[in-house]
């Protein structure tokens, strides 16, 4: 438990100082809709999520979950290069891993998937690995042209059961399998062809068009869009119990 009890104590926060989660509410729109910002804030390595990091964003979405003054959370990142290049590799080898890892990551990926509120992406870079996982969870998705999503675990020696599961569920095997064998990148059109993404934006409107996005989302019952983002929900859940498949080659090849 150990990784748990150092992440919850340094991995969010509400300010604007330098921690794997930034944090931020917003008010928008004429009705004044109240949106939670989850920003990734690891630029300096892809945005790719440590401990801390894994826990953080898990922990905000379930107290935005039942949180009355959050209507919707749009999950974004610094940077312009990387969304997310999925979990950090180089800080996996520790006392505590590679189970450590495995377990935070299926903890925000339930997190995210059992969200019934707007779950909005502004996506601006590059989503590899667990950061494709990420955006393959959220409701809605909005993508700039440099954006695209990438597989490559194979390469490295890592089987990723999980994103394979994901792809198959919500494109079918003949996508998954591509993905996954081939590790090339799925582009912003591709995706935004395959309803992978809802809109493509200029990077300087991309959170703009995000609140756009949560805004008209939030324009629907709210009880009867609880039950529809169950359902969908319900769709990937299986998925992330192939992260289980992943413990024994969760470490980096040497």
């Amino acid at each position: 438990m150990g990784i748990l009890e150092n992440a919850k104590k340094s991995g969010l926060s509400h300010a604007n100082d330098a921690v794997p989660v930034r944090v931020q509410d917003t008010v928008e729109g004429d009705a004044g809709a109240r949106i939670r910002w989850i920003e990734i804030n690891r630029p300096e390595r892809a945005n790719a999520l440590d401990a801390a990091a894994f826990v953080a964003m898990r922990e905000e979405l379930l107290l935005a979950a039942t949180s009355e003054v959050v209507d919707a959370v749009i999950l974004t990142s610094n940077g312009t290069r990387y969304f997310c290049a999925g979990g950090d590799r180089a800080a996996a080898v520790g006392a505590d891993m590679p189970e450590g890892y495995s377990v935070l990551m299926h903890g925000l990926m339930e997190a995210m998937l059992t969200f019934q509120k707007p779950l909005v992406g502004a996506v601006g870079g590059a989503a590899i690995g667990g950061g494709a996982m990420l955006v393959l969870a959220m409701h809605q998705v909005v993508m700039t042209e440099a954006a695209y999503l990438q597989s490559p675990e194979l390469r490295h020696g890592l089987v990723p059961a999980a994103q394979f599961s994901m792809y198959e569920a919500l494109c079918g095997a003949a996508l998954a399998r591509e993905m996954v064998i081939s590790g090339k990148r799925l582009t912003a059109p591709r995706c935004l062809t395959l309803s992978l993404a809802n809109e493509l934006a200029p990077a300087s409107d991309l959170r703009q068009r995000a609140v756009d996005h949560a805004l008209a989302l939030l324009a629907i019952d709210k009880a009867a869009y609880a039950v529809q983002a169950a359902l969908a929900g319900s769709v990937l859940l299986p998925a992330i119990r192939a992260l289980r498949l992943e413990l024994q080659t969760i470490l980096p090849v040497t």
